[in-house]
């Protein structure tokens, strides 16, 4: 892995939502980079992403631990990206490898051993400190069905047992209480499919939908400790992206970009995303100015 000596500015910009928080926003910006795509961060503030120096050039993936940005790559990998990363700073993401059949499968990643292990699934989007994982793999018929994997075993969680008719699910985030975010989505006819967001705590599962105007899916991405859900809203109009916290959701919207997309929460309710300002897309860290407990449910559950 390459090393950039290079620590990211602080931008002194704070933002109020409807929950109260306030965010100062440190930008995330791999070197030289015209786009920068964070995806995971940990309790200490390391991410994981991915970045594109110039349009048409393929995306490659990147670690910010310590201040200091690194090229990202699995050995003998046409492509592998990091999805998540947990305070041990292990690594889950998703590879294809050089050989064909060239199909895409799950890895993780022990850094600091240099160890690399394949997960017997499509993809791998988050790790806890645990160490237990979650991403989506194909069962039968099933392209995306959510798993866990717990100590080399994948056990599929959220399926038709859960909600019938289900087309699929995916898992984008896990907390240490095992509990996990996602969504799932059924056929609505031959022009589309329905999507909902759940979370799964214990055997019980609930529905996150928001109640945005104008709001046709939701897709919660982040998950911490607390309770604590980031996610984002496919609307009629475009991405909305938001928290919910203290049972109510509230849209989070970095000053002066044209867009914004949020898609992890650590335990320190440090919120991570990206968003579009002057022609380029950067990667931030919202670092909150007021913390308050997050409650025990959400509207519906199954």
């Amino acid at each position: 892995m390459k090393t950039f000596g290079y620590l990211a500015p602080i931008l002194l910009v704070t933002v109020r939502i409807a929950s109260g928080a306030d965010y100062a926003f440190t930008p995330i910006q791999f070197p030289d980079a015209t786009y920068t795509i964070p995806h995971g961060i940990n309790d200490d503030g390391d991410v994981v992403g991915s970045y594109i120096l110039k349009d048409f050039d393929p995306a490659k993936g990147f670690i910010f631990i310590g201040g200091v940005y690194q090229d990202f790559s699995m050995p003998d990998t046409r492509m592998s990206l990091p999805w998540g990363i947990n305070r041990k700073d292990r690594i889950v993401g998703t590879y294809v490898a050089e050989v064909c059949p060239c199909e895409q499968l799950a890895f993780l990643c022990d850094p600091k051993a240099n160890t690399w292990t394949s997960i017997d699934a499509q993809r791998a989007d988050s790790i806890n400190n645990r160490g237990h994982i979650v991403g989506y793999h194909s069962v039968g018929p099933i392209n995306q069905q959510v798993y866990i994997y717990k100590n080399g075993v994948i056990t599929s969680i959220v399926t038709a047992a859960d909600f019938p008719g289900l087309l699929g699910s995916a898992a984008t985030g896990i907390n240490n209480k095992d509990w996990v975010v996602g969504y799932y989505f059924f056929d609505a006819g031959p022009c589309c499919v329905e999507v909902h967001g759940f979370l799964k705590k214990g055997k019980q599962v609930f529905t996150v939908d928001t109640s945005f105007a104008d709001s046709i899916a939701s897709f919660p991405l982040g998950i911490n400790n607390a309770g604590d859900i980031v996610g984002e809203d496919t609307t009629s109009v475009g991405i909305t992206s938001w928290i919910y916290h203290r049972g109510e959701f509230s849209e989070i919207a970095v000053p002066g970009a044209s867009s914004t997309m949020v898609v992890s929460i650590n335990n320190k309710g440090q919120i991570l995303g990206w968003s579009f300002q002057d022609g380029k897309l950067v990667g931030f860290i919202g670092t909150p100015g007021k913390k308050k407990r997050a409650p025990e449910g959400l509207v519906s559950a199954r």
